[in-house]
């Protein structure tokens, strides 16, 4: 679906002002080629141009007439540990020159993890310049990414999570036209980045070893991709999707909020996980009261009573001031 930079740009700022998205990784290019590099390209390539952009600058690559694909690729800024872009989107803003136009046979879109490749087509080709296409890409199952290669196996959920935690190299196809000398233009390089967010979990208590199903959003659905802490104690996650995680609470957990850290971001829950305190082996002497005129404990443990409308009496022996009488209503003696 073609957009104009306006309007991609009004959008960026909609997302940022209702909290779909915390923070975003960017290149406008509106004062430099902001460390893109190319690959397949001509001598120099990209190029940049303070104009002709959607709007404002741009980065343009040719084909550099090795017969395979020129691709743009993205500096360092968007690469490393980018899970927290899982189930989120790249978008960019592409063009090319005219001409009878096709994808790459090696994917208009390659994510370089350092143990697994992702590629996929973009669902249309760019339009022909001035025209721009702006393209909002899933970073999850519903791009159809492909393992390895655009015919390899459809990427699960936790090969993505995987390629993204580790993620090398990004490129963005530049050339879809067949023959020598044809271009194409790159803009508004967006990358959504995201962090976890808890609304409930359940049970709202539990002793160490009970089980927890934490519910929310920007989890990655790879267990070890997740760290949850019971009030600062490490637990462990038993399973994990985008919207839940399963964890046994930890031992030595006492009652607090639980915290989520997924890549770079961690959040609190509101709520706090209650811990029910463990009662001691053997209770031994807590308290003891002769009643010598008062209430109090003479064990050494502090727990002396408190005495509302209770009177000293004469105990069943005859010793005076060493009972209680109560009378009944609302007399009291508590510790």
């Amino acid at each position: 679906m073609a957009r104009t930079g306006a309007l991609s740009r009004i959008f960026f700022l909609l997302l940022l002002a209702s909290g779909g998205a915390y923070a975003q990784v960017t290149s406008t290019f509106d004062t430099d080629g902001d460390s893109w590099t190319a690959l397949n390209g001509s001598v120099g390539d990209p190029q940049y141009f303070s104009t002709g952009g959607n709007p404002g600058g741009r980065i343009q690559v040719q084909d550099g007439g090795s017969g395979v694909a020129t691709y743009f690729v993205a500096p360092a800024k968007f690469l490393g540990n980018r899970i927290n872009s899982y189930n989120l989107r790249l978008r960019f803003d592409l063009t090319r020159s005219a001409g009878a136009a096709a994808s790459a046979d090696d994917g208009d879109l390659q994510l370089i993890g350092s143990t697994l490749s992702l590629f996929s087509n973009l669902p249309s080709i760019p339009s022909v310049s001035p025209s721009w296409t702006s393209y909002a890409i899933r970073l999850d199952e519903s791009q159809n990414w492909r393992v390895g290669s655009m015919t390899g196996p459809a990427a699960t959920a936790a090969e993505i999570a995987s390629a993204l935690s580790s993620l090398t190299a990004m490129r963005i196809n530049g050339e879809y036209v067949t023959g020598a000398g044809d271009t194409g233009s790159l803009d508004n390089v967006v990358l959504e980045v995201g962090a976890p967010v808890i609304t409930s979990f359940t049970p709202e208590e539990g002793a160490p070893g009970a089980t927890v199903v934490i519910t929310g959003s920007g989890f990655a659905p790879v267990t070890n991709l997740n760290t949850v802490r019971f009030n600062g104690v490490n637990a462990v996650v038993t399973a994990a999707t985008a919207t839940t995680i399963t964890v046994v609470v930890p031992t030595g957990a006492t009652s607090g909020r639980v915290e989520v850290t997924v890549g770079s971001e961690t959040t609190l829950s509101d709520d706090v996980f209650c811990v029910p305190a463990t009662p001691p082996s053997s209770f031994g002497l807590m308290a003891y009261y002769p009643f010598s005129g008062n209430a109090n404990d003479a064990s050494g443990n502090g727990n002396s009573g408190a005495v509302t409308n209770a009177l000293l009496s004469v105990d069943p022996f005859g010793n005076a001031n060493s009972a209680y009488r109560f009378n009944g209503t609302n007399s009291l003696l508590y510790a």
